[in-house]
């Protein structure tokens, strides 16, 4: 009898047009919010960064992050790299390449913020 009565007065309360639902709020990501969290850096890294697998090691942990872009070997013995995406893992990849692979040792990271440009689609070793 308990459940006929209620489902009796909430009938009566729908139709009446008392009984409301309430929705969960729900979130948009605007494009303008989405790419505000997008961040791009450049890279230069001194130091033992050449020989030691410098370069696949960046590479794994940009991978593993999810962000796109590139490292390479300059001339000069350091190593250049650009990576874009979330800027947390931007952030976070930037932490691993100053503590860089075994066998290698950083000296210096000098990084430039640059805007970002989705123009690439995974990250390479150049």
């Amino acid at each position: 009898m308990r459940c006929y009565s209620l489902w009796a007065a909430l009938s009566v309360l729908f139709v009446i047009g008392t009984f409301t639902v309430r929705a969960e709020p729900t979130t948009t990501t605007s494009p303008a919010t989405t790419q505000a969290a997008i961040q791009r850096v450049h890279a230069l890294v001194s130091g033992k960064v050449q020989g030691v697998g410098f370069r696949a090691f960046v590479q794994e942990h940009a991978q593993k992050l999810k962000l796109t872009g590139w490292t390479a070997n300059l001339k000069d013995g350091r190593v250049e790299l650009v990576a874009e995406g979330q800027a947390k893992a931007v952030t976070d990849l930037l932490e691993k390449v100053k503590q860089g692979p075994a066998g290698g040792h950083v000296d210096k990271v000098e990084t430039t913020d640059e805007k970002p440009t989705g123009e690439f689609d995974k990250f390479l070793i150049k």
